[in-house]
């Protein structure tokens, strides 16, 4: 007996380590897999970002969690691509282990691989964008859940202080992403989930003393690290608020506005109409003050919206709520936080005492993105569905750098600039120079391929070869001028990665002339010193060429994947919805539910709650906001995943135990 309970401590030690180093080499596989990839620099979300973790964190703009984490891993000096990386790491091997325990370290084992190989993350993470991080936070969030939510026994502290990392995680989403309501969500159906669960095993009243406890230490702990952020706003910027687009007395103006009724219909994701602002410029002369700048057509929010196909006019969901405070800011003379703050206060009292004279009709708004047409909303809410579950399974491609703002980029997430994949110059560089107003004829010419990284610029020069180019000289001719000395000029580029290409002419006099970037088709007059001596320069083809497509193999590989798990991910999440559907019958109906079945089927209903309040949110912003992304649902897809592991290990044990009582009967 003595032997055989050593046996079992020696096998189960044999697994415990097989178990460990098995993720170990998953994990591995996956940073190979991922090697050759860097983040890319590319213009908006991305590049705000990383301004804000370089110069701006005391400062208030977009929300602050993610520049946090820029900052937090450029100062232990790990380049952003692989501390992105290695958190999602360890956030998937955190909920395989939650899950062990229900699962078995099979099905715990196979559901890391898939995960930590989901073709979402290969692309996304190459973005500076706080989506990636919001991923892993979600991961790490809903391990800590299921741990909490197994927990027997509340009266240990360790029950409490996973609670206490629960609430700093769900703080970390509030500021990393303006979701209040599905944080709030979170924490509501967690505390259900396990009053319900435990609720067999012990008394009501003390159920509902725990339930309270664990939604106050969630609610305080999550609130307060957004809290935080807010009060230092406050102290030192004199305003309580986490974000710009937060900024409460901000808020109360859109909701003013979207409250207005006028004679105008109601247009689909437009929440703040042009009549609706009109007739706000109209009952606030403080708000009239930017009409000139909201109204522009040249106003980038007016373009953006036209371009998106909204009147003209009108300003989109996605674009209201930064036009306010972008046409403030150059309306007001300090420019300050407080000065945009009493400024929206005063336009708030003048719109509120125009609803109560009664010169401003008031309806009814759900909120400032939804407005308040809920048989219109209704109307859109199938269409906003199928739309959200066909992006799910959809992943980031790639990209190449565009090398905007690269020097930021490379010191925000310390790049190695050996990875990057830039536009490339190759192939045919050709056009023609002729010497105008004083210059000196042209002895060469030199195609230079400049590119700038870490700070460092260099540029590689390459000779020409001169051709004849009697086209150029007819035209010159025909427009009057006599004998004109053309120079053209031809090579070809070996592949060269850069930023831009320009011109060397070296002249007869032993001076050169540099250009600006080479523009295609277009004649340039290159202007050289104070002595308005200048060329004319015409380009025929520059040699620029964007890397459209994975260039090594383990990009092709991940977007092999990619394309793979989008065509076969919907059929086969229905196949493993069935199979837990026909499970769940036949275990009330044959077999019986047992306590494993009850840890998973407890666990299933956490994961599928917290999975359906996203895929309603995004939904709603679908259907009211703007077209959902396929990085915001990157945090659903992860929970989906999740979800199906634990439903296939459900599966599995259901019919397992059917057969076992089939060959008992027999």
């Amino acid at each position: 007996m003595i032997k055989k309970y050593f046996t079992n401590i020696k096998n189960e030690s044999h697994s415990h380590k097989f178990f460990l180093y098995s993720i170990l080499a998953i994990c591995f596989l996956k940073l190979v897999l991922v090697g050759t990839n860097e983040i890319i620099s590319i213009p908006n979300d991305s590049v705000n970002y990383v301004r804000q973790s370089l110069d701006s964190l005391r400062e208030l703009g977009a929300p602050p969690g993610y520049p946090y984490w820029l900052a937090l891993s450029a100062s232990l000096g790990l380049p952003q691509r692989v501390a992105i990386e290695i958190l999602y790491l360890f956030a998937s091997a955190v909920v395989a282990f939650s899950l062990v325990r229900v699962t078995g370290r099979f099905f715990a084992l196979l559901l890391l691989g898939v995960l930590i190989f989901l073709p979402a993350t290969f692309f996304l993470f190459d973005h500076a964008l706080s989506d990636g991080f919001f991923v892993c936070l979600t991961l790490i969030a809903l391990a800590l859940s299921i741990a909490a939510l197994l927990d027997s026994d509340s009266s240990k502290l360790l029950f409490w202080v996973r609670l206490l990392i629960l609430a700093f995680v769900l703080g970390w989403m509030l500021i990393t992403r303006n979701e209040d309501y599905l944080v709030v969500g979170w924490i509501i159906w967690f505390v259900v989930c396990r009053y319900f669960f435990q609720k067999p095993n012990r008394q009501l009243k003390q159920m509902v003393r725990e339930a309270a406890l664990c939604s106050a230490l969630l609610l305080l702990g999550a609130f307060s690290v957004a809290g935080s952020v807010s009060t230092f706003h406050f102290i030192t910027k004199g305003v309580f608020a986490r974000t710009i687009m937060t900024l409460p007395s901000h808020m109360e103006l859109l909701l003013k506005l979207a409250s207005i009724e006028t004679k105008a219909p109601s247009i689909n994701r437009v929440p703040i109409t042009k009549a609706q602002r009109e007739s706000a410029y109209l009952a606030s002369p403080t708000l009239k003050r930017l009409r000139e700048h909201i109204e522009d057509p040249k106003n980038m929010y007016q373009i953006a919206s036209l371009r998106a196909g909204f009147p003209v006019g009108e300003i989109g969901a996605g674009w209201v709520w930064h036009v306010f405070n972008d046409a403030a800011f150059k309306e007001l003379p300090n420019k300050t936080l407080k000065d945009l703050n009493e400024f929206y206060f005063n336009t708030n009292l003048e719109l509120r005492q125009s609803f109560e004279r009664g010169i401003l009709n008031k309806g009814f708004v759900i909120h400032p993105l939804l407005g308040g047409n809920i048989n219109g909303l209704l109307s859109r809410l199938s269409d906003s569905s199928n739309a959200v579950y066909r992006a799910l399974f959809k992943s980031y491609r790639y990209l190449p750098d565009s090398s905007f703002e690269s020097s930021l980029f490379d010191l925000a997430c310390l790049r190695r600039t050996s990875l990057i994949s830039t536009s490339v110059y190759s192939g045919q560089v050709q056009g023609w120079a002729i010497a105008d107003r004083g210059a000196d004829a042209i002895a060469s010419a030199e195609v230079g391929v400049y590119e700038a990284k870490m700070g460092i610029a260099s540029t590689r020069w390459f000779t020409t070869n001169q051709i004849a180019r009697p086209d150029v000289i007819r035209g010159f001719t025909a427009e009057g001028r006599a004998d004109p000395e053309v120079f053209g000029f031809h090579v070809i580029l070996p592949k060269v990665p850069g930023d831009t290409i320009v011109m060397r002419y070296l002249l007869l006099d032993s001076s050169h002339l540099i250009t600006p970037p080479l523009v295609v088709n277009k004649v340039s007059h290159i202007e050289r010193g104070s002595a308005g001596r200048a060329l004319i320069q015409g380009i025929d083809s520059n040699g620029r060429t964007e890397l459209a497509t994975p260039q090594n193999i383990r990009q092709k590989s991940q977007k092999w994947l990619a394309d793979a798990f989008e065509k076969i991910a919907p059929a086969l999440l229905s196949v493993i919805f069935v199979l837990a559907i026909i499970s769940g019958v036949l275990q009330k109906r044959i077999v019986g539910r047992e306590q494993a079945e009850t840890l998973l089927l407890a666990v299933s209903i956490l994961i599928a709650g917290l999975s359906i309040q996203r895929f309603l949110f995004y939904t709603l912003v679908d259907a009211v906001g703007w077209d959902v992304e396929v990085r915001y649902l990157t945090s659903a897809l992860v929970l989906m995943v999740v979800l199906s592991g634990v439903l296939v290990s459900y599966s599995f044990h259901t019919y397992n135990r059917c057969i076992a009582i089939l060959f008992q009967r027999n």
